[in-house]
């Protein structure tokens, strides 16, 4: 798979615009627009949880207001499972009932959401699958990040902060996302080899249901307890909730988090309140913004029956039942020392970030809203 065009940056102004818009969500069933024929087909968009801000914050809103933009009579028909892959499945073949013609899903268990494509592939609905990747099962498009290459940023990023406090290899505490998540094992995988790389000891290794903070603190807890507050000197997070709970876990054990840097994914806005305040280390950037805007550019396309444009596919990637185009969006490690360029380049909302007791941290950086 060639994964060699993470490393651009695109600087996307409407992101800002996006991420500030409230917009009003629709539940399963409910539409927006007014339907149409097959220049204004139906599609509908199915969110995986809401642990997660992402999903309802960033990513819904963004294809929303995308997909109204280049085509204000379609349909879209929107619904989140809640954490629940069976409840996922229903609600695709609910929307397959109601006439949708694509499904754009971030599904709950990649493996079990093949049951998705195959109820879509019976109705001759096409499937775009967003983040993780839909295995073993016929997908038209796939939109999605270099998953390894984000575990390597984290766990690169993690080195660099042990080094600069004096404990180069160590030993740390690894919490990962959720057991049989495909996108999180090869997460896991990246990070591992920088860690081999580079001596780091793991002490101790934690997969995390549903990704859920909560259980993230539970298991902090459950290290320091085993290992002492002297003994690991950072922790690899695997998304920013589950960093919140795991600096929530050292805040209760009268540990300072900033003696021990913490890493995360998803740029999730209580993530860059804490980078900014100096309680997490970094978070990995996920221009979240343009794979939801190219979502539905993709899903218009395929629900017209056109060709899909060349410029939506940079690799393919093997789902285990085929080569499925792929477009991959920008990511890339946000800390202190380079969060200010975000803002500047309004990838990030300062107005979001800086508010309350982060004003003062936030000038120190020289962010202003």
């Amino acid at each position: 798979m060639n994964m060699n065009v993470v490393g651009r940056w695109r600087v996307a102004a409407a992101a800002l615009l996006v991420v500030a818009a409230s917009g009003t969500l629709a539940a399963c069933g409910s539409d927006e627009g007014s339907g149409g024929g097959s220049s204004s087909p139906t599609i509908a968009y199915l969110a995986p949880e809401t642990i997660t801000p992402r999903y309802e914050a960033i990513e819904k809103p963004a294809l929303t207001k995308r997909l109204k933009e280049i085509c204000p009579d379609c349909r879209l028909i929107t619904a989140n499972a809640n954490s629940d892959a069976s409840e996922q499945l229903r609600q695709a073949e609910n929307v397959i009932a109601d006439g949708a013609k694509v499904i754009i899903t971030n599904p709950v268990d990649s493996k079990a959401a093949a049951g998705i494509a195959a109820r879509a592939a019976a109705s001759d609905v096409a499937v775009v699958s967003l983040g993780r990747l839909i295995q073993n099962a016929t997908v038209a498009w796939s939109l999605t990040m270099d998953t390894v290459q984000a575990g390597k940023d984290k766990a690169t990023s993690l080195a660099e902060a042990l080094a600069e406090q004096g404990h180069p290899q160590g030993p740390i505490v690894m919490i990962n996302g959720a057991p049989g998540d495909t996108d999180d094992a090869k997460m896991k995988q990246g990070a591992e080899e920088v860690f081999k790389a580079k001596g780091i000891q793991v002490a101790m290794r934690f997969d995390t249901p549903q990704w859920d903070p909560s259980k993230a603190q539970q298991q902090m807890d459950q290290a320091i307890t085993a290992l002492g507050p002297q003994g690991f000197y950072g922790v690899y997070s695997s998304n920013d909730g589950m960093a919140g709970g795991a600096i929530a876990a050292m805040k209760s054990a009268n540990i300072d988090p900033r003696t021990r840097p913490v890493t995360g994914l998803d740029n999730d806005v209580a993530a860059l309140q804490r980078i900014v305040a100096g309680e997490q280390y970094m978070t990995e950037f996920q221009d979240i913004v343009d794979e939801a805007t190219k979502a539905a550019e993709v899903a218009l396309a395929l629900g017209r029956g056109e060709k899909v444009p060349d410029q939506y596919k940079e690799t393919t990637v093997n789902n285990g039942k085929g080569d499925v185009p792929t477009y991959l969006f920008e990511i890339g490690p946000i800390t202190q020392k380079n969060i200010k360029q975000f803002f500047d380049d309004k990838k990030l909302d300062a107005a979001k970030v800086c508010t309350g007791n982060f004003v003062q941290d936030c000038q120190k950086l020289g962010i202003t809203p």
